[in-house]
């Protein structure tokens, strides 16, 4: 896992120096590189998973605090985040997360290919409650 997590550190490092701003949009997902103690959550009416790349960030959910940490991830359907802070940057004096964004299709589909005889079964209602 850490070797993962090295290599999106610096490609995501990389695609910042050249991008201005705090955010790189590539495809489904959203990369973030913040500088600054408070950050600014993807807005969007999608399910998004959340993972920090690199440092440490407190949520501010409806429920509570929550902290995170490098490899750790939130989803944003669960506890959807109102804002965020920076706890600790990283040793390059950043914080990198990425968004990952995710269709309610995608999230049926995944669920559906779980069990494959799970439609039949919610179909004779073997499934209990």
């Amino acid at each position: 896992m850490n070797e993962v997590l090295s290599k999106l550190q610096v490609e995501i490092r990389n695609i910042f120096r050249t991008e201005s701003g705090n955010q790189a949009k590539v495809s489904s997902m959203t990369v973030y590189r913040f500088t600054d103690e408070k950050i600014y959550m993807p807005q969007t009416e999608n399910p998004y998973l959340y993972i920090v790349l690199d440092g440490a960030l407190r949520l501010y959910t409806p429920s509570g605090r929550m902290d995170y940490m490098t490899g750790q991830y939130a989803i944003s359907k669960i506890d959807m985040p109102l804002y965020g802070t920076i706890l600790s940057f990283s040793e390059q004096n950043d914080f990198l997360a990425i968004a990952l964004y995710i269709t309610n299709h995608e999230v049926i589909t995944s669920v559906l290919d779980l069990d494959n005889a799970l439609t039949e079964k919610i179909m004779k209602e073997a499934v209990p409650e």
